[in-house]
């Protein structure tokens, strides 16, 4: 029985975990979509494919992140999505860039 009660809560717990966080499409729509739709100041553009190549094959996806919470360039802190989490910035970089073959082929391995 016991066993029981702490699986449950452990599932209940995972559960409210991944409700928690956002999408990539509702991150880019909410915030990201601004600048990354246009390419306002040399922001690369979701499925832009030179420009996110050039950088996926300078950086790794934590200098992204990073780059968005503390701001580079133009790109304001958090890109003024203040209630994104890092794995919400994640997920709204990762969709921007699905399109691109080479960052399909690095999150193959």
């Amino acid at each position: 029985m016991y066993f029981h009660l702490i699986l449950y809560s452990t599932i209940l717990g995972m559960m409210s975990f991944m409700a928690a966080a956002q999408q990539g499409v509702e991150v880019y729509e909410k915030a990201c979509h601004t600048c990354h739709a246009a390419g306002v100041n040399g922001a690369p553009k979701k499925g832009d494919r030179i420009s996110w190549r050039k950088r996926l094959e300078k950086k790794s996806m934590p200098v992204f992140i990073e780059h968005v919470q503390k701001g580079f360039k133009a790109m304001p802190p958090q890109g003024r999505c203040f209630d994104c989490s890092a794995q919400d910035i994640q997920a709204a970089i990762e969709w921007m860039m699905q399109d691109d073959k080479l960052f399909k082929k690095a999150n193959q391995a």
